[in-house]
């Protein structure tokens, strides 16, 4: 499964379950523009995560384990 494809598919999965929907978009969007691989995306993520305030913190990381979850299901 390509980066882009496992990237929106776990956005398309954890999307009901978020808070801060519109800041997670700007993210992906952020981390798909720049990384090539899934696991410079997930490093990316971290950063971002560890440098937001504490609900976008958990979408985020909601968002990283979903990743994980699907990438176990179907390794890039």
């Amino acid at each position: 499964m390509a980066l882009v494809s496992l990237v929106q598919s776990a956005f398309k999965n954890i999307a009901a379950h978020i808070t801060n929907l519109s800041q997670v978009r700007d993210i992906i969007d952020d981390v798909l523009s720049s990384c090539s691989d899934i696991d410079n995306a997930l490093q990316r993520l971290e950063v971002k995560r560890d440098d937001a305030e504490i609900t976008l913190r958990t979408d985020i990381q909601i968002l990283i384990n979903e990743i994980l979850s699907l990438r176990r299901k179907w390794p890039v």
